[in-house]
């Protein structure tokens, strides 16, 4: 109804229906009904005046109740019964109420004008305490301010702009400078966690001050599921575990949950397996009937032999069967042991030199097979290896495989390709924690330096003595490469001759933290690079 012809036009007001604060409305501006200043405002045949929404209102309620004609609401005497078609826009109103004198909306803003209601559009137009969005709202901040105030928002108070760290020179949000500056810059200064009198270091120095401080105290036992602190004495190690229970106690469920999560991988795994086992089984034992059926025809063979002598057949026979075993051998060679081994017990009533003859066949397919891995295996480590103790390691699809170690569990830590010291020196290679290791895990890139077991060891001095440099590659400028150094330690077992594949990794559990690497220059493309350099003490093998 409001939208009807006779009141289209009395609907709209200069602020589109918004009402703005009026600085002193006389009541008879008011709605009798809703108190509030008339909107849009009607007359009854009466005289009394209200908004058209309220007296529609009315009309419709009473109506609905069985009302045909209600009195007008002011109900006061001689008023008359009211219906839509008995009421009509009051225009002059509408002007008289345009024309009272409004606030700005601007008024909250630091805006002091007050002008005519009518007039109030065209003032917003250009008031310079008209509030804007600030640019850095798809980074979360929220705030709407002036034009007078634009420009300092922008460049000093808000939160989510950019800053320049002065330590490493990273571009990090305002709100979080100081939260980088005191616990994850790399380049920022810091004391010695013990008081050892040390003078203060580089972050990224600290790990190795921690490792050879003469002030060293015990760790937490939690340690390896994620608490941090280092006691000053057995005492205050006892305080700290009988304080922090609860603390402790989280971060024993949240190992148990990632446990759960890696339980029910592997029972997937196992049924994945168990199906593939019934297949092997369903092999094998067609395997079997086509050997009892070989088994046969070679009985048939040796009956023809002897009642005739005819050896032209016995050769075409043979030659016969000996295709069949080839044929055997080959559908064979994909089944497991246990189809191997049934397969063997099969052949114990062949005779002699067939027997040997498909033994000796096998043999050769083993050896040839193995060969292959051994080949395959070498091209591989080949691809890309170096021989100066550098290595440049690409990690690719990072997102993906970060993910799938946060929340599945796959992959939890991945390995570069081997690379050497020199031609015939260290062998080496780089062990990746892309969700991070023991204290930066869920937080950081870790890390570690391995030794492996490498074709000229017992020609290389030992233990393995030297300088390893990690580096996270700036791939814009190349100007801002993240980096961590350390020593070998010759006491520890991680540098010794290897005795296994690989020794005991040792490195960096908080090499970057996942915010830095994982914007720009560092990843692009979801594409990281890590760059090592090895720098041995003993260049050459005796």
């Amino acid at each position: 109804m409001a939208s009807s012809s006779p009141f289209a036009s009395l609907m709209h007001t200069p602020t589109d229906g918004e009402l703005p604060l009026f600085v002193n409305l006389e009541c008879k501006y008011r709605c009798p009904m809703c108190k509030n200043p008339m909107r849009a405002p009607v007359q009854t045949e009466c005289g009394h005046r209200m908004c058209l929404s309220c007296i529609e209102n009315y009309i419709l309620e009473r109506t609905n109740s069985g009302t045909p004609a209600p009195i007008c609401p002011i109900n006061e005497e001689g008023c008359e019964p009211v219906t839509i078609e008995t009421i009509y826009p009051d225009y002059n109103m509408k002007k008289q109420i345009e024309g009272q004198h409004v606030f700005c909306k601007n008024k909250d803003f630091g805006c002091t004008e007050q002008l005519k209601w009518k007039d109030l559009p065209q003032h917003l137009f250009a008031c310079k305490f008209q509030p804007k969005e600030c640019p850095n709202k798809e980074f979360g901040c929220r705030e709407n301010v002036t034009e007078a105030d634009y420009m300092e928002h922008i460049e000093s108070k808000c939160l989510f702009r950019k800053v320049e760290c002065r330590f490493c020179k990273n571009k990090i949000f305002s709100s979080r400078l100081d939260d980088h500056q005191r616990g994850e810059c790399q380049e920022s200064f810091v004391k010695c966690l013990n008081d050892c009198g040390a003078s203060a270091m580089k972050r990224r120095d600290l790990r190795r001050h921690m490792a050879e401080c003469p002030m060293g105290d015990p760790s937490c036992p939690y340690m390896d599921i994620g608490c941090n602190f280092n006691a000053k004495n057995s005492t205050a190690l006892q305080d700290h575990e009988e304080s922090r229970a609860t603390h402790h106690l989280r971060l024993a469920m949240n190992t148990i949950q990632e446990q759960r999560t890696e339980i029910v991988h592997l029972k997937s795994l196992y049924e994945k397996l168990k199906e593939k086992n019934r297949t092997l089984e369903k092999n094998h034992a067609r395997l079997e009937i086509s050997m009892n059926q070989f088994r046969e025809e070679l009985r048939n063979l040796h009956e023809l032999a002897e009642s005739n002598g005819n050896l032209n057949a016995v050769s075409e026979q043979v030659n016969s069967n000996k295709a069949r075993i080839d044929m055997l051998e080959a559908s064979s060679s994909g089944l497991a042991a246990s189809g191997s081994s049934g397969r063997s017990s099969a052949f114990t009533s062949i005779p002699e030199d067939v027997r040997s003859m498909v033994v000796s066949h096998d043999s050769y397919i083993k050896e040839h097979e193995q060969f292959m891995k051994q080949l395959d295996l070498r091209i591989q480590c080949q691809e890309g290896v170096s021989f100066d103790g550098t290595l440049v390691w690409k990690i690719s699809n990072y997102t993906e495989r970060k993910q799938d170690a946060r929340i599945r569990g796959d992959a939890v830590s991945i390995y570069s390709q081997p690379f050497y010291t020199h031609r015939f020196g260290y062998k080496m290679c780089i062990r990746g924690y892309l969700n991070g290791d023991g204290i930066g895990k869920n937080s950081h890139l870790s890390l570690f330096f391995v030794l492996m077991k490498g074709e000229f060891d017992a020609l290389l001095k030992w233990p393995f003595m030297g300088k390893v440099t990690f580096m996270l590659v700036d791939q814009e400028k190349g100007q801002r490469h993240i980096q961590d150094v350390f020593r070998t330690d010759p006491t520890s077992s991680s540098f010794k001759r290897p005795q296994n594949d690989m020794n005991i990794a040792t490195g960096c559990p908080r090499f970057a933290s996942h915010d830095v690497l994982e914007q720009k220059p560092y990843m692009l493309n979801d594409t990281i690079y890590i760059r090592v350099v090895v720098e041995s003490v003993h260049s050459a093998a005796r």
